[in-house]
C-alpha cells in the first residue's frame, strides 16, 4: 500500500513522494506562524531569465520575479523581488511573453 501511494504521488522538481509533501506542509505551516516571511519571496528564481525594461529578472513559476545583476567577475547578485510597488498581486509565469510593438509583458 505505501508503495503505491509513494508511486501516486506527484513529484514537483525535488519535492518527490511523502518528503516532498511534508515540505510543502512545512512551508505553508511555516508562512501562518509568521516564521517565514513570504513577502520577501520564497522561490528559488531559476527557471528562466528574462530582460525587460531594463531590468534582468530571474523567475519561477511560483514567486514573483527577482531582479539581478551580472557583476563584472560573471557572479550574479540579486538585488531584491520585484513586485511594482506592490501592484504584482499574484505569482509571475517563468515564460512571459513580450508584446514586440509595445514593450507590454504578458504575466499570467
Amino acid at each position: 500500500m505505501l508503495g503505491f501511494l509513494m508511486s501516486s504521488l506527484i513529484c514537483i522538481g525535488d519535492l518527490k513522494g511523502l518528503f516532498g509533501l511534508l515540505m510543502v506542509n512545512m512551508q505553508m505551516l511555516r508562512a501562518k506562524l509568521k516564521i517565514f516571511d513570504v513577502s520577501y519571496g520564497h522561490g528559488t528564481a531559476n527557471t528562466a531569465l528574462v530582460y525587460h525594461h531594463q531590468k534582468l529578472l530571474a523567475l519561477s513559476e511560483g514567486d514573483k520575479p527577482y531582479a539581478i545583476k551580472i557583476l563584472e567577475d560573471g557572479d550574479l547578485q540579486t538585488l531584491g523581488m520585484l513586485d511594482y510597488d506592490k501592484r504584482l498581486g499574484h505569482n509571475f509565469t517563468a515564460h512571459p511573453k513580450v508584446d514586440p510593438f509595445t514593450g507590454e509583458a504578458i504575466l499570467k
